[in-house]
């Protein structure tokens, strides 16, 4: 940004947004700042955003900066397709996968599963040292954690991004197999 008004010294910056394309421009209500960075809020998420900024000073307003764009990010939606089913491999166990939500502009970086017994408005519980899995982003996992075999389970998902967390999945159920002893 300039730093010179040309023998007058820069009083503010306009910013101005686009959600369009360009053909129509808003102007960021920011008050008055000489400040070279400057958080634009109350977008809309997951939208692309060109950017223009003008310098002011004591003659007007000087000519437009070149365009940059951005697209706005959001918290991840609520994974799909979410599934349990008791594997017959490790007693107590149960296999667990969903579909990854949408992007919503920035990437999943990591999921969280809750489990409970008994029903679903009972003590949700974390419990990721008994998953079994190569990343934090994998969308399946084998959960080890059951409480014993022959009780059904709820589990529920959620994805978190660079910009937070989303909601819980829908839940799903599964009776762990095992030995009884």
């Amino acid at each position: 940004m300039a730093t010179n008004g040309g023998g007058s010294p820069i009083t503010d910056y306009t910013i101005e947004y686009s959600g369009d394309g360009g053909s129509n421009w808003l102007t960021y209500s920011d008050g008055t700042s000489t400040d070279a960075l400057v958080t634009v809020s109350g977008l809309s998420d997951d939208t692309t955003y060109l950017f223009r900024v003008s310098a002011v000073n004591a003659v007007g307003t000087g000519s437009a900066s070149d365009m940059a764009s951005a697209t706005t990010a959001a918290v991840p939606g609520l994974p799909t397709g979410f599934t349990a089913a008791a594997t017959y491999v490790t007693d107590y166990s149960v296999d667990l996968s969903w579909t990854a939500p949408d992007d919503n502009g920035s990437t999943v970086t990591s999921y969280t599963i809750e489990y409970a017994v008994i029903d679903e408005s009972s003590y949700w519980e974390i419990y990721d040292s008994d998953l079994t899995r190569d990343s934090a982003t994998d969308t399946s996992v084998t959960f080890t954690g059951a409480w014993s075999a022959g009780e059904l389970h709820y589990f529920r998902v959620k994805a978190t991004n660079n910009v937070g967390t989303g909601g819980w999945s829908v839940s799903t159920t599964a009776t762990p197999t095992g030995e009884v002893g």
